[in-house]
């Protein structure tokens, strides 16, 4: 198996990082990785765009101004030529959308007027899919986040309802293309005309003589789909007419992902649906993509159940685990991606099984900034479970570290509005209660403490339970 488990060294420890694990991911990311001052118009690049933006929208108003700075300075780098002569070079633009919302500095409205003006003018193929290429008529799942991620910034940036319309139609344009009917994933790419055109990385015969259609249901591929069915679902209204056939086609792909989880890493497989092929391997990136599907959906309620809360929390404190390493030195470490698959083209089963992993792209940095930050955001930092118990007046579970060594214990505070009967109860990551008991807090603050008695390194979660069973707050807390 082809997969690298980067158990973190005993030195590592909160101070390396300003506040999480995704901290630090974002901090390399703008400052050694990808810094605004070296940003090239690419795809690749585009989805850090989307990280900055989403965290500008989450962080406190001091905290705001790294994030629009960042995107500003790759911006003012690229405003002369930046184009969307093709999907890919659609992305990018939206920088350009995202400064002018926020700024309302027309030269960027322009810029990505512009863009959108090369966009229309991409060849469609028959169904008026927007061609991944620019010289050929070729579907590739890829392209509804490419575009996606410029259409979505645009409609944020003027109200407009284009953009949205837009996006659906090529969804379903894709869709009706790519959608294997027996998974409700998307196969990689379709073909128009059948004629191999030269892209320099796909195999030349990927395309089936008569189906058109590649063959293989790839993660990453799917995980762009998910992610833009995802961002579709945050800039609409529930009301809206299309939101249960984007609601519904994310479900249709997220309904089988609990089941296809390696259950040691909380990853995904390169190929998921083929998990016991040998030389499939676990990949990060579309890991952190389909952790953000779950998400998304489980806030819409569109699942619902433990195995995908599960399968969520699983994925966030795997590619912690197991998918960062530490670069940089003592001075200024940082955390970086690795398993992540290096290619991006169309092949059969042996082209993506025998495609290397690597560390870093800035693909897997965005979309692990991406999920691990509303992931933390919503089940870490707002770490309420329940608000329904009436007759419980808990007002807070504090525990103190959260990064703590095997043989050393956990304090644990806790604040009642009342004398309470509380059970704690601390359960892995693969949710085996590893310890539990029924303690009496009365009014006010207490405190009490867990010895850990030697529990192997890993991820934690500590939940006060109610009288009559109901869980009310939950913390999370690694054993290194």
């Amino acid at each position: 198996m082809k997969f690298i488990a980067s158990l973190l060294p005993l030195l590592f420890t909160t101070t390396l990082f300003s506040q999480t694990w995704i901290d630090s991911l974002d901090n390399f990311a703008r400052e050694e990785y990808r810094p605004a001052q070296n940003y090239g118009w690419t795809w690749q690049n585009a989805t850090l765009l989307h990280a900055m933006e989403i965290q500008y929208e989450m962080a406190p108003p001091e905290e705001k101004a790294k994030y629009l700075n960042y995107v500003r300075q790759a911006m003012n780098r690229n405003i002369l030529i930046a184009n969307g002569l093709f999907p890919n070079g659609v992305a990018s633009a939206n920088g350009m959308a995202f400064v002018y919302r926020v700024t309302d500095e027309y030269i960027y409205l322009q810029t990505a007027k512009r863009v959108l003006n090369d966009y229309l003018n991409i060849i469609r193929v028959e169904n008026g899919g927007v061609s991944h290429i620019a010289y050929a008529p070729e579907l590739w799942d890829d392209t509804v986040y490419m575009i996606g991620v410029f259409l979505l910034a645009m409609y944020r940036a003027t109200n407009d309802e284009f953009y949205l319309t837009e996006l659906i139609d090529q969804i379903k344009a894709h869709q009706e293309k790519l959608r294997d009917d027996a998974t409700g994933f998307w196969v990689h790419g379709w073909d128009g005309n059948n004629v191999y055109d030269i892209d320099f990385c796909s195999q030349s015969d990927w395309a089936n003589d008569s189906t058109r259609r590649s063959s293989e249901l790839w993660g990453r591929g799917n995980g762009w789909v998910i992610v833009t069915l995802s961002e579709l679902l945050n800039n609409m209204e529930e009301d809206h007419p299309e939101w249960d056939f984007v609601a519904n086609s994310l479900k249709d792909m997220i309904d089988d992902l609990p089941d296809l989880q390696d259950e040691t890493t909380g990853h995904w497989y390169q190929l998921p649906y083929r998990m016991e092929e040998e030389n499939n391997y676990l990949e990060s990136s579309c890991t952190a993509m389909f952790g953000y599907g779950i998400l998304t959906g489980l806030k819409y309620g569109i699942v619902s159940g433990e195995q995908y809360k599960n399968a969520m929390d699983k994925a966030y404190y795997g590619l912690r685990q197991y998918s960062t390493i530490v670069v940089g030195d003592n001075n200024q470490p940082y955390l970086n991606t690795t398993n992540v698959a290096g290619a991006t083209c169309i092949g059969d089963k042996d082209y993506y099984l025998g495609i290397p992993t690597v560390n870093g792209k800035s693909y897997a940095l965005a979309m692990f900034i991406i999920f691990g930050r509303t992931y933390y955001n919503t089940y870490i930092n707002h770490p309420v479970i329940t608000a329904t118990n009436n007759q419980t007046y808990i007002d807070q579970i504090s525990i103190r570290p959260t990064v703590i060594g095997q043989n050393e214990v956990l304090h644990i505070a806790v604040n009642l509005s009342k004398s309470e009967n509380l059970t704690l109860t601390v359960v892995d990551i693969m949710g085996r209660t590893v310890f539990h008991t029924e303690t009496i807090f009365n009014s006010g603050s207490s405190d009490t403490s867990i010895p850990l008695n030697g529990l192997p390194a890993g991820h934690y979660f500590l939940t006060g339970y109610s009288e009559d069973g109901l869980p009310l707050k939950s913390k999370a807390f690694i054993i290194q």
